[in-house]
C-alpha cells in the first residue's frame, strides 16, 4: 500500500510538471503570436503609403479597411499578450487558434475573389495567410492534443 501511494505521488508529480510545460509552451506560443499580430498590424497600417510602390496597387479608397484592419490586429496582439500572462492562457489560445484560421481563410478569399492584383499583392497576402493558418494549427494543437 505504501509503494502504491509513493508511485501514484511520483506519477502526480510528472503529471503536474507537463502541465506546467504545456502551460509554458502555451504562454511562449501566445507571446510568439501577439509579435507576428503587432508587427503586421504595423506593416497593414503602412500599407496607404507603402502598398502601390511595394507591392503595385492603390488601395484608393479602401484605406479606412487597411486602417481598422490594422488597429484590430494590434488590438488583438494586446489581448494575446494579456492572454500570456493571465491564469487562463487555454482560452485565449483557443480563441487565437480560431480568430487565426478565419483571418487565413479571409485572406485566401481576397486572392481568389479580387481580380487585378498584382503578383507581388497575391504572394504577400498568401505568405501571411500561411503563416496565420500556422499559428492557427499550433494553437490548436496546444489546446487540443
Amino acid at each position: 500500500m505504501k509503494g502504491n501511494l509513493k508511485r501514484q505521488d511520483s506519477m502526480d508529480k510528472s503529471t503536474s510538471a507537463r502541465l506546467d510545460v504545456s502551460g509554458a509552451t502555451m504562454r511562449r506560443i501566445l507571446l510568439f503570436d501577439a509579435a507576428w499580430d503587432f508587427l503586421l498590424g504595423i506593416a497593414i497600417l503602412s500599407l496607404p503609403w507603402t502598398a502601390e510602390p511595394l507591392l503595385g496597387f492603390r488601395l484608393g479608397n479602401w484605406w479606412p479597411l487597411a486602417a481598422i484592419s490594422g488597429v484590430g490586429c494590434m488590438a488583438f496582439a494586446g489581448v494575446l499578450v494579456r492572454g500570456a500572462g493571465g491564469a487562463r492562457p487555454k482560452e485565449i489560445c483557443t480563441i487565437a487558434a480560431i480568430a487565426n484560421g478565419l483571418g487565413a481563410g479571409f485572406l485566401m478569399a481576397i486572392v481568389a475573389l479580387v481580380p487585378g492584383l498584382d503578383q507581388a499583392a497575391n504572394i504577400t497576402l498568401l505568405v501571411v495567410a500561411l503563416v496565420c493558418g500556422g499559428f492557427a494549427f499550433i494553437e490548436w494543437r496546444q489546446v487540443r492534443p
